[in-house]
């Protein structure tokens, strides 16, 4: 068509599929004879991408380009340029979406940058973990020495609780006659037979506490001292020794015998009191 006001038309040349001839086939995409107003108001809304955008995109490092923030950059600086958006508190790594343009602004998923920021990321959560589970591990190990001096508070309680039952066992009224008696079973073994009076006898003695100024009865022996003292203490070894000296003829049931206990014993304070009685021959 031709004339004043005829239409400029764009076309769009292509082969057919549908044929055999060889020749392109004309198909007509868009009339645009209006006005000049009108086909300029309509470049001005159009929005597609020029081929010179394309070629400048393609033209790029391996063709592809990563949005971060208002810039299109290349994928391959596109950490770098997230990092310093985030250095200057622009956002969170400061890059909107994970869109690539290739080819003319076509979207795909960006692999590679996706890659990288997870790269980065894991490495900060590592070193968060890292951080973590140092600090857990000083905990579980601040609870084990916790419950160890714990263990060993209990254990010197509970030996402290044996030592003191014990103790209590040890001064029980029962048992301390029952030591007694033994100590004065090996006392009274000690002592020579009658016949045998040419050798002195040692014997330590400790009066019970509370028995003071012990009166003896005409027919006490010494056999009756063993008797009332009951017991044997180690104690007395560091009391002063007070020596009686009983004839051999006359130790145990003589009249000077008795006569020497009353004066070497009664005039005494009995209370741990250690008498050493001493055997010897005229």
């Amino acid at each position: 068509m031709s004339g004043k006001g005829s239409a400029r038309n764009v076309v769009d040349l292509r082969d057919s599929d549908d044929d055999d001839d060889g020749n392109d086939d004309v198909l007509v995409v868009a009339n645009r004879s209006k006005s000049k107003a009108k086909s300029s108001r309509k470049r001005k809304r159009s929005s597609k991408t020029t081929q010179s955008q394309v070629n400048e995109w393609a033209s790029g490092p391996r063709g592809k380009w990563a949005r971060v923030g208002r810039q299109r950059v290349p994928v391959e600086s596109a950490v770098d340029y997230a990092s310093g958006y985030e250095r200057l508190g622009l956002g969170n790594y400061g890059y909107e979406g994970e869109s690539v343009y290739r080819n003319g602004g076509d979207d795909e998923e960006d692999r590679d940058l996706k890659k990288a920021i997870a790269l980065s990321k894991a490495s900060a959560d590592s070193e968060i973990i890292k951080e973590q589970d140092a600090a857990l591990q000083a905990s579980i190990e601040m609870d084990r020495l916790k419950a160890k001096e714990k263990a060993e508070v209990e254990e010197r309680l509970k030996q402290q609780a044996a030592e003191e039952e014990e103790r209590k066992r040890q001064l029980d009224p029962e048992v301390v006659a029952k030591r007694q008696e033994g100590v004065r079973k090996k006392l009274l073994e000690k002592l020579p037979d009658e016949d045998e009076s040419s050798e002195a006898v040692r014997i330590r003695l400790s009066v019970p506490n509370g028995k003071t100024l012990r009166r003896f009865h005409k027919n006490d022996t010494l056999s009756d001292l063993f008797v009332w003292t009951k017991a044997y203490d180690t104690r007395c070894i560091e009391c002063k020794v007070h020596e009686i000296i009983i004839p051999p003829n006359q130790r145990y049931r003589s009249d000077a015998g008795r006569a020497i206990l009353k004066t070497k014993l009664g005039t005494l304070s009995l209370d741990m009191v250690c008498i050493r009685v001493v055997v010897v021959e005229e």
